[in-house]
């Protein structure tokens, strides 16, 4: 006969241990300071959380597409307008 497996609450009883315990200070530091307001128990701080990560992580790839565009634009500019440019060559 195979055993049926465990209900949440027998899996979270079976897990506890030692009871409780209080929570260890977070690490200090500036990082910490500025994401404190975004982190909480509440589900709309953990949003406001990723929300601002996600904006970070756009405005990164936002800008190295910009980049790459301006300078292919210069040099296909630059191309044109000059014959010395290495990638004028053959």
């Amino acid at each position: 006969m195979s055993q049926q497996p465990r209900t949440y609450d027998e899996t979270v009883e079976a897990s506890a241990g030692s009871g409780w315990q209080p929570l260890r200070r977070p690490a200090g530091g500036w990082l910490a300071r500025v994401a404190a307001p975004l982190q909480g128990p509440s589900p709309f701080a953990r949003l406001a959380l990723v929300h601002v990560v996600s904006i970070g992580g756009d405005t990164l790839v936002t800008t190295a597409l910009a980049g790459s565009l301006f300078y292919g634009v210069l040099a296909g500019l630059e191309r044109l307008l000059t014959f010395w440019h290495p990638s004028y060559r053959d």
